[in-house]
């Protein structure tokens, strides 16, 4: 009688709509799929059962932005809903974070006090945070300074900074500064390029290193030299594009005096083996130590119709510099004026022309190469 009356239950239920099959997920996969969500909506399936009430809270990783979590938010007070929440998230938590996720770009008159977002940082460094991804930006008066815990944090192995202008603290050690970061991921502004530099020296255990951004200069400021050093690096991927102009316009044609402006990107990294280049015509690599190199990706193409006086030399400099690899990956618009070294070591090559003819190159390359094995042409996109 018992057994007949749990089928007949059974049935009613597959009758209604069938199995709930979610409620039966181990809790590995459930957190698994809520670490995917943002952690406001992860907070919000708590109120689907008893079981997912406090599931949110097991999640390792979060995931916080103010413009997709509450873009629609008015301050009326001095504690903003946002500020509110990450504030609620943090404090609740009673277990590790894996990866902190925050996002914080506003207009200042709905400014977040930064005294508070230190606050947060100390508090993931306390979980004994591994991967920290940090976007900020409420205004050029709004000066972020990195906290001392962040510096100092023993976890934290992977850093993404996208932050409009930051600064140190005035009693920055002088050593012991991110001992176990290995990749660190950072967007460039015309407002922290120097500040990148002591970023990159804190950095003393730092194998992956990725850099990107546009820089915005007039037409007063010439040469600047930005340097990034990073004895340990064996991986390095830069990306830079550069605008020209006075200040509030950006121009795409350039005059004689124009063209005298450019960065000077000097890298020093002894024991980089993997090098990425994305560069426009105003962008001048130079490769200090490069005798570990095996692998380079060069692309030189640029949308704008003019190239400055010193492009060819500096672009032949460039592949002089990467002569010793042996995969070489070259997006470029060819010119006679490109003096080709020696490629001895080189057995792989990809070569993507842009505005030149492969039939006029070919041979003056190949004859550059003399072990090459594979080679692949590509038109440009």
């Amino acid at each position: 009688m018992g057994i007949g009356s749990r089928s007949k239950k059974k049935k009613k239920v597959v009758k209604k709509g069938g199995i709930d099959r979610i409620s039966t997920l181990p809790d590995e996969i459930v957190l698994h799929i809520l670490g995917l969500m943002p952690t406001l909506d992860s907070v919000r399936t708590s109120v689907l059962s008893k079981r997912w009430n406090n599931m949110w809270n097991l999640v390792p990783n979060l995931d916080l932005d103010d413009r997709r979590d509450f873009p629609d938010e008015h301050d009326d007070d001095d504690c903003n809903p946002f500020a509110r929440f990450v504030c609620a998230v943090l404090y609740a938590r009673n277990i590790d974070i894996a990866k902190f996720s925050l996002s914080v770009v506003r207009p200042p008159y709905f400014a977040i006090d930064l005294a508070v977002i230190d606050d947060w940082f100390c508090a993931v460094v306390r979980r004994k945070v591994v991967e920290l991804d940090f976007e900020f930006c409420m205004g050029e008066e709004f000066v972020f300074t990195i906290p001392r815990c962040l510096l100092m944090c023993k976890t934290l192995r992977v850093l993404k900074l996208a932050v409009w202008d930051f600064d140190f603290p005035t009693d920055l050690p002088a050593s012991g500064c991110f001992p176990s970061l290995k990749v660190l991921h950072v967007a460039l502004s015309g407002n922290n390029l120097f500040q990148m530099e002591n970023l990159f020296s804190c950095c003393s255990v730092l194998e992956d290193l990725i850099i990107d951004g546009n820089v915005d200069i007039g037409d007063a400021d010439i040469g600047y030299n930005f340097n990034v050093s990073v004895p340990q690096v064996k991986t390095l991927n830069i990306s830079f594009h550069v605008w020209l102009g006075r200040k509030g316009s950006r121009v795409f044609e350039y005059d004689s005096e124009q063209f005298e402006t450019r960065i000077n990107v000097y890298i020093d990294a002894p024991k980089l083996e993997k090098l990425d280049l994305g560069r426009d015509g105003f962008t001048n690599y130079v490769l200090m130590r490069a005798k570990s190199l095996v692998n380079a990706s060069i692309d030189v193409k640029d949308s704008r119709r003019e190239h400055p006086p010193h492009f060819p030399s500096c672009a032949t400099a460039l592949l002089v510099a990467v002569s010793n690899v042996r995969y070489l990956s070259l997006v470029a618009p060819w010119s006679k004026d490109w003096l080709l070294p020696a490629f001895d070591n080189l057995k792989q090559l990809k070569l993507v022309l842009v505005h030149g003819k492969y039939w006029e190159l070919l041979p003056e390359f190949l004859c550059s190469a003399p072990n090459l094995e594979d080679l692949v042409l590509e038109n440009p996109r």
